[in-house]
């Protein structure tokens, strides 16, 4: 039982492992706070890729805010737990803070990419809308579909890069001082 129970650990430090904490945690928060913000805006929650029954209503003001902020909350508390779990693999271990402010750059810098994805991944017309209007010409509807779906492999594509740059480092092995 003891082997057992030491292998597991082992086990659970390798990087693999470590990835798929990072990448699974990253996933989680976002799906909490991209559902927590669909329904601060709209009132509806998000139900996938099933429409929405045209009978549907929206939540009133406090239940709308009551599940949109529990959800974003819930978001931000797992991102924290990352970074806390991320800190104290540090020889010596640090707090949170410190381990963000060694890290911002790349934080930032990929949450920005991160976030810019995946609008351009959840509203491909706005960007085929831009290109549109700068070049004022007109195209017909299959170009346009055609255009939306390279916008959204693109945002996808990317959105993956910048989840991949944010489980890097929360993955990274620890410092050897």
């Amino acid at each position: 039982m003891v082997l057992l129970r030491e292998s597991m650990v082992t086990n659970f430090h390798s990087r693999a492992s470590l990835w798929y904490f990072a990448i699974c945690g990253l996933l989680t928060a976002l799906v909490f706070i991209a559902n927590g913000i669909y329904i601060l805006t709209t009132g509806f929650q998000f139900a996938g890729f099933r429409p929405r029954p045209p009978t549907a209503r929206p939540l009133r003001l406090l239940p709308r805010l009551w599940a949109g902020l529990l959800l974003v909350c819930l978001g931000l508390l797992v991102v924290s737990w990352l970074m806390s779990a991320a800190a104290l693999r540090h020889s010596p271990p640090l707090s949170p803070a410190e381990w963000l402010k060694a890290h911002l750059g790349t934080v930032m810098e990929s949450s920005l990419v991160g976030s810019i994805a995946s609008w351009f991944l959840a509203r491909p017309k706005i960007m085929v809308k831009w290109v549109q209007e700068s070049q004022q010409v007109e195209y017909p509807d299959r170009e346009l579909q055609m255009a939306s779906l390279v916008v959204r492999l693109v945002s996808g594509l990317i959105l993956a890069m910048a989840f991949l740059m944010l489980a890097n480092i929360l993955a990274a092995p620890p410092n050897a001082r």
